[in-house]
């Protein structure tokens, strides 16, 4: 699947799954309504005692221009980044939204009133399953491939920058994710902050698990980058975390390697694996220096490393060299 039709595809996607969440949502509470207290409960506090109540029709409406409205603004990041695959945050956004806020309504059956209504502990763990499954369903879905030179490729552009090493000698390049100082603060204290919400919901008997796999989630995404190499050889460019390969991009996808400046904020948002607001992705670890990747039928991708001249002086190189042998 090419890269527009994954992007008009995706945003179909997640309109029906907002769609659906909306629907299916409503029709599950008015299905019940005549068994519920009114107002019901829509908020509770940290103690796990609801403190906010709303007429059945108040909180319908609530629900679904909420879900409405963050689906909206999610899918505006997907058109403004290009990338099909941020469109499955809102999918399973809405769909998790959709368990929770339905959900902890169609369970305050058969209450006198809505004061007592435990907190819905069901719904957010059922909710954060299904959304997590819809999510990544989605992404797969929508998934696209590079596409490869044609035969026989073209040379890197004149113009571009080469390694200087003689023809018969063996051209490589590594080197780290350059880390800030701030983003690794940042990290560690987002972490940090995740965990102790968990235990302190243990300690309150608050639904502490979902918050703990959001933290474990946010630790197996990030933690790694803050060990990965970005490896140049022969076969193309990879990112290597203890001699796994977390990402590879073969020689023959790639048109032209250059050196840019990035701000990591501004350009993508924040750190981590990012989509990019012009349209690229990468590992955006920090601001400064990086590698620019231009592939075929994909989008750009982003290493951000020290030496990134030096890199894609590489790369151009053995790009040469491969269309030297096919020419």
């Amino acid at each position: 699947m090419n890269l527009p039709a994954a992007r008009r595809l995706s945003l179909a996607l997640a309109a029906a799954a907002t769609a659906a969440a909306v629907a299916a949502g409503t029709a599950a509470v008015v299905a019940v309504r005549g068994r519920l207290p009114d107002p019901v409960a829509v908020h509770w506090g940290a103690a796990g005692v609801a403190d906010g109540f709303q007429p059945v029709s108040d909180a319908l409406a609530g629900n679904a221009a909420l879900i409405v409205g963050l689906s909206l603004a999610t899918s505006l990041l997907t058109l403004r980044s290009r990338q099909p695959g941020m469109a499955a945050v809102t999918s399973g956004l809405a769909v998790f939204l959709g368990f929770l806020l339905y959900g902890s309504i169609w369970a305050q059956q058969g209450l006198p009133e809505a004061a007592g209504a435990p907190m819905p502990d069901a719904a957010l763990a059922l909710g954060s399953a299904v959304g997590l499954a819809v999510g990544i369903g989605h992404a797969l879905l929508v998934r696209t491939r590079p596409g490869v030179a044609p035969y026989p490729r073209p040379f890197a552009p004149e113009g571009a920058v080469r390694a200087r090493v003689p023809d018969t000698a063996l051209a490589s390049w590594s080197g780290p994710l350059r880390h800030g100082v701030l983003g690794s603060l940042l990290l560690t204290a987002s972490v940090a902050l995740l965990l102790g919400f968990a235990v302190w919901l243990w300690r309150i008997d608050g639904p502490w698990l979902p918050m703990l796999l959001l933290a474990l989630v946010v630790s197996a995404l990030l933690v790694p980058l803050q060990l990965a190499v970005v490896v140049v050889d022969s076969r193309g460019v990879s990112l290597k975390v203890a001699g796994r390969t977390l990402s590879a991009t073969a020689l023959s996808q790639i048109a032209e390697a250059r050196r840019v400046e990035v701000r990591a904020l501004r350009e993508f948002g924040g750190i981590g694996y990012r989509a990019g607001f012009d349209g690229a992705v990468g590992f955006v670890t920090a601001s400064g220096e990086a590698l620019r990747l231009t592939r075929f039928e994909a989008a750009d991708l982003v290493f951000t490393v020290d030496g990134a001249e030096q890199a894609a002086g590489v790369v151009n190189t053995l790009v040469d060299r491969q269309a030297e042998s096919e020419g």
